[in-house]
């Protein structure tokens, strides 16, 4: 960019790649990428490496939104189910949820739906709960303000008039809020589905154990242990405490809930517990982690 001393950007090759893994591990092969800049290129790459096509959804904007919704819901219908779809931004992410209710699709059974942004308007529509990968604007708009200050006071070098390139900052994602947009496993094998449907169903249970799994399916824990190790990467157990750590982070960002209540609605023996796992997984406290996303929609 011409003109410019300092840069301050999303990581977008970042941000791409990381929506391509998630939907990845959730066992989608029906991929529909609907961002056309950096992110959606990698997001395709990332797709096309693992050995599964991706189809292109182009969404233009020019005024005429009923139609347009029309013929983007003619476009999801056409898509092999379930499949996933991959926005740019929150804005667009919203528009292919409405488009693909108005069509009478499910989401996120026949399709799920990622944005980008978290932004608080489109992330908690009353409708459905968007899942996002957060892209920090926030700091990356408090960071520029201070790359401002610090150009303006005369503590950062002035490279546009020197000629040369731009300082270049980018900000990587570190997490996707994930919400009910996106909250369904793309599982073909039967059993692995109503195996990973039962244990979502039961998550929110501190006494909820790999062995009732087990019990119910008529299955050893040790053959349940490779099942999922096999189409996962990670133990039941594993997986059961990812399940209760995403309702936990979704109820920390879109309620006020005390900690001890959100231990107590998912399956932590108590705060303690959830302190200790979340910090782990996210890498810092539960408190602390509500604080920041307070603080960007303030």
């Amino acid at each position: 960019m011409r003109h410019a001393d300092v840069i301050v950007a999303s990581d977008d090759q970042r941000i791409g790649t990381m929506a391509a893994d998630y939907f990845l591990r959730r066992g989608y092969r029906n991929y529909v990428c609907a961002a056309v800049n950096v992110r959606g290129r990698a997001d395709r790459t990332r797709v096309q490496r693992a050995g599964s096509s991706v189809e292109t959804l182009p969404l233009r904007f020019d005024g005429a939104l009923k139609e347009e919704n029309r013929e983007l819901a003619d476009l999801l219908l056409r898509c092999t189910r379930p499949f996933c779809v991959f926005c740019d931004n929150d804005f667009d992410a919203a528009t292919v949820v409405d488009a693909a209710v108005n069509a009478g699709l499910n989401v996120p059974r026949d399709l799920a739906v990622l944005g980008v942004g978290n932004e608080s308007f489109f992330s908690n529509p009353g409708a459905l709960e968007l899942s996002s990968v957060d892209s920090r604007l926030y700091e990356r708009a408090f960071f520029a303000a201070q790359c401002m200050d610090m150009l303006l006071d005369g503590k950062l070098p002035r490279r546009e008039s020197e000629g040369q390139e731009a300082i270049l900052h980018h900000f990587a994602p570190k997490i996707i809020m994930e919400r009910a947009s996106t909250d369904f496993y793309a599982i073909e094998e039967p059993r692995l589905r109503k195996m990973v449907q039962f244990l979502q169903e039961n998550a929110a249970s501190s006494h909820f154990r790999v062995a009732l799994l087990a019990k119910k399916f008529l299955l050893t824990e040790s053959s349940i242990y490779r099942t999922f190790r096999a189409a996962f990467g990670i133990s039941p157990k594993q997986f059961l405490l990812e399940e209760r750590l995403r309702m936990a982070q979704r109820k920390l960002g879109d309620t006020s809930d005390t900690l001890l209540s959100i231990a107590e609605e998912c399956g932590f023996p108590g705060p303690g517990a959830l302190h200790y796992s979340f910090k782990r997984k996210f890498g810092c406290p539960p408190n602390e982690w509500r604080e920041s996303m307070l603080a960007r929609w303030k």
